[in-house]
């Protein structure tokens, strides 16, 4: 809901409807920790020694890098009252307001773009071949340089992942 955008229809009903929901939420109330767990739900596909964790079908890009990206800065907009519904402007304005640091808002931000370039990349290939589209990726498929970069995005997303247990206090939930 809080990322609804109006696509037909009086638009100003959505915003009434989302401004109320704001107004309710109590900033501090536990409602944010709860919502913001679900950030830290899916296992980073990243192992000891920087190794892949890869099952058969691949490494799913969705679940192991975009998902705890965008509901971890969908949360953190949410407690600061960001309304805008793109990632990457949320983040730039988490940073403008001390939330995130500089350092860690461009990792997330080259990270975010890397995993969908790469989510694309492999959806355009599966199109090619007339497979199913799905979020997963085979790491050997993957370019030296491809490899090391996701290496770096998946710890930009354990680093992030930190962050939201740190600031949610998520360690101490049952």
């Amino acid at each position: 809901m809080y990322d609804a955008i109006a696509v037909v229809g009086d638009g100003k009903l959505l915003e009434h409807v989302k401004s109320y929901l704001y107004k309710k939420i109590e900033t501090g109330s536990a409602f944010f920790t709860h919502f913001a767990k679900a950030s830290i739900s899916f296992e980073t596909p990243l192992g000891l020694f920087t190794k892949f964790i890869v099952d058969e079908k691949g490494i799913d890009i969705k679940k192991g890098g975009l998902f705890a990206i965008v509901h971890g800065v969908r949360s953190l907009s949410l407690e600061h009252n960001i309304v805008e519904t793109n990632t990457i402007v949320r983040l730039k304005k988490l940073n403008d307001m001390g939330v995130i640091d500089r350092a860690l808002t461009s990792d997330l931000i080259e990270s975010f773009n890397f995993f969908l370039t790469l989510r694309l990349k492999s959806n355009l290939a599966h199109l090619d071949r007339g497979e199913e589209i799905t979020n997963f990726l085979n790491p050997k498929k993957l370019s030296k340089i491809e490899k090391d970069l996701l290496k770096d995005a998946l710890k930009t997303v354990d680093k992030f992942k930190k962050l939201i247990i740190f600031h949610y206090k998520l360690n101490l939930l049952g």
